[in-house]
This record gives structure tokens, C-alpha cells and sequence, in this order.
């Protein structure tokens, strides 16, 4: 049975949940942009991972009717937007990044769209276009292969070519828009990812589960992208850690097994895209410490999957990472020969 659509003169259902982390370059150009919404969220909910910037003050100034939830320290995406999740009222959460700025009509078309989908339909995201190039596309979902690697999908192509709605594999957990019910029965963003890939973990454990995604083109986010990033050394880390322990913990030892090949593969091209071999070893490192925990939530997962193993295999890209090990091991050595080179 499909829940109602909110009519043009009903109050919103939503909760907007913003992280921050010293996000004052950003806040206020994202709070005024849902200041402007055709229709106005039922509340904001900023959850601030102890920042030691202006953000709080900007909060205050610019969107006093805020609820702000101040953390003594950095507790990472996950447990931040699980914390604001915890407390909001509204059916239907929308999670935002700091960096982003959100259409005048993109609440009304996402909460109308959700209301009015089938049940399976766990979120709806909005077509997340460059912030500096608005024309282009960030992500238009979110995408896993066997090799391990989640991509945007359609980063960088015309954002003319997306005005159909459309099933996603995962949305980005940047700009979406969830039923709070699934959102609850899931458990929300697993907190063990800190940062990054958290949102295609609780994608795939949707997908596991029968539920479904969806891509709203109509609402539009311009999103920055990597607006409160940190250090190139601790993201590859929790990459590395993140990238296998989504796969370990969610997909069957069977399917685990019969592209073992893939799934080292990629691990290896991982590392010689990145060259930090002290990044790499940090995030197989953690991956190793978390296992025992990553075990029992795989036993947890199982229990609200209902997928075949034939539909699961299928939810996956088989697509080659570019360029080859070859390629690269080609680059790094004309790279060395070159550095070598006499003047």
C-alpha cells in the first residue's frame, strides 16, 4: 500500500540531518538554500563532530530554529548522522553534507516521490550535480564492482542526459532521502566505517533485505565534494579498511569465494593507484582488529537478507578497473626512469 503524497500545502514529513565538521565554508550557503524550499522540512538537525571553527555560531545565526547536538569529539559520519536520526520526527530522513546546496524544489519532489512508491523503495536521491560546474554530474548513484570499487555513476557527464527516474544500486549517502522506518530497521550507517563507504554498506544491506533505491532527477543537490575532507593518508586507511569489510561482512562466503580472484585483484590495483604503501598497510591493519566485530554483524546481516544468491551476484559490476596493473606499473617505471635521468 503506497503512502499518501504530501499535498502542495501540507506540512513536510522531512528531517534534514546534517554532520559537520568544521563546515563554516560551507554551512551557510546550505542552510539558506533550505531556508529557501518550496516546502520547508519539518526540522534540521546538525550534529557537529567538535568543531573548533565558526560553524555553531553560523547555525545559530542563520537558521536559529536548528536543533544542534554537540559531540566532545570527531565520532566520524556514521554514528553522527545515526545520532540525529535518533531523535528526529519526521517519516523520512534527508541526509546533506555540509557542502552542498539544495534546489528550491528538491525536499517537495523527493518527499512527493517517496510517498507515493512502492513500500521496497528504501530511498530516493537527487541527481548531485558540481558545485562550480552545475551542468555536470558528481553522482547520479552509487555503484559496487566484484573488484571491490564503489563509483559515482555518471561523474562528469551532462546533467541533461539524466531526466528519468530511475533504480540505483546504492544512493550517496551525501544527499538522499530515506523512509525512517528502514533507515531504523537496518540499524542505520554502520558506525564501524567512521567515514567513507558507509553509505554504500547500508545501500547493499537494503538491497540484501528486498529493498530498493531509487534516483530522482527532477531534485537536484550541487555538491562540492570532499567539502570536509581529511588527510589523504588517514582516507586511504579507512578506504582500504572500508572497501573489504563491506564486502566481508555483507556478502555470502560463496560468492566471496568464487570472485576471490577479482576481489584480491582489486586490492592490488588499489595500491598501485595509490602508491602509499603506509596508508595501505594502516587500513589492512584495521580491517585485520575489526574482523571479529565484522563476523558478527555478517551474522546479523543474514538475518534480514532475502535475496537468492543469484540476484546478490548479480547487484555487483563485473567492470575492469582502469587502467590495468600493467598500465600502472608502466606509469610508476617511467616515472623512476625519468626522476633518474642525469641533468
Amino acid at each position: 500500500m503506497k503512502s499518501p503524497s504530501p499535498a502542495g500545502g501540507q506540512s513536510s514529513r522531512v528531517s534534514v540531518i546534517i554532520p559537520n565538521l568544521d563546515g563554516e565554508a560551507w554551512l551557510e550557503a546550505c542552510l539558506a538554500s533550505l531556508s529557501a524550499q518550496t516546502r520547508k522540512p519539518l526540522e534540521v538537525i546538525l550534529v557537529d563532530n567538535a568543531s573548533t571553527d565558526r560553524s555553531l555560531a553560523i547555525v545559530q545565526d542563520k537558521a536559529p530554529e536548528a536543533i544542534i547536538i554537540r559531540l566532545d569529539r570527531n565520532t566520524g559520519f556514521a554514528h553522527a548522522v545515526n545520532r540525529g536520526a535518533a531523535i528526529a520526527k519526521g517519516d523520512f530522513l534527508l541526509f546533506l553534507n555540509t557542502d552542498t546546496v539544495v534546489a528550491p524544489a528538491c525536499i517537495k519532489i523527493l518527499e512527493n516521490t517517496l510517498a507515493g512508491a512502492p513500500d521496497d523503495i528504501a530511498s530516493v536521491m537527487p541527481l548531485m550535480t558540481m558545485l562550480q560546474k552545475p551542468d555536470l554530474v558528481d553522482d547520479a548513484g552509487d555503484v559496487l564492482s566484484w573488484y571491490g570499487y564503489a563509483q559515482k555513476h555518471g561523474h562528469g557527464e551532462p546533467a541533461a542526459h539524466y531526466h528519468e527516474q530511475a533504480e540505483i544500486f546504492s544512493p550517496c549517502g551525501g544527499a538522499v532521502l530515506y523512509r525512517a522506518g528502514v533507515f531504523s530497521r537496518l540499524e542505520g550507517f554502520d558506525e564501524g566505517f567512521f567515514a567513507y563507504l558507509e553509505d554504500v554498506d547500508l545501500g547493499l544491506r537494503c538491497r540484501l533485505a528486498g529493498y530498493r533505491h531509487w534516483l530522482q532527477p527532477a531534485a537536484r543537490v550541487q555538491h562540492k565534494g570532499h567539502g570536509s575532507a581529511m588527510p589523504k593518508t588517514r582516507y586511504l586507511a579507512l578506504t582500504t579498511r572500508n572497501r573489504m569489510a563491506l564486502l566481508i561482512k555483507n556478502l555470502p562466503a560463496r560468492l566471496l569465494y568464487r570472485h576471490l580472484g577479482e576481489l584480491l585483484y582489486g586490492q592490488v590495483h588499489f595500491a598501485f593507484s595509490h602508491g602509499n604503501l603506509k596508508a595501505l598497510m594502516s587500513g589492512m591493519a584495521l580491517l585485520a582488529r575489526d574482523l571479529p566485530s565484522l563476523l558478527r554483524k555478517r551474522r546479523s546481516v543474514r538475518t534480514t537478507t532475502v535475496l537468492e544468491g543469484s540476484d546478490i551476484e548479480g547487484l555487483l559490476s563485473r567492470e575492469h578497473p582502469k587502467p590495468s596493473i600493467r598500465e600502472l606499473i608502466s606509469r610508476r617505471l617511467r616515472q623512476f626512469s625519468w626522476k633518474s635521468d642525469p641533468i
